[in-house]
């Protein structure tokens, strides 16, 4: 998956239930550790501010755990 601000926006524009099911995968799948962003993958609000204020190092740790390239 490509990280990038892009993504983030196509991932804020989502509906909770379109944002969850896409977390719950990227959890699941890539073995996605949260805890870096300190938001719990069910708290919408958490993750909405998260993604709209993630920095670029933290993205770029991300885009390492999905084993990607992140772009800021």
């Amino acid at each position: 998956m490509k990280l990038d601000r892009k993504a983030l926006e196509r991932l804020s524009g989502m509906s909770d239930a379109q944002l969850r099911a896409v977390v719950e995968k990227l959890v699941r799948e890539y073995h996605l550790d949260l805890s870096a962003l300190h938001i719990s993958p069910n708290d919408m609000a958490s993750l909405r501010n998260a993604i709209k204020t993630a920095s670029d190092e933290e993205l770029l740790n991300l885009a390492k755990q999905l084993g990607g390239r992140g772009r800021s």
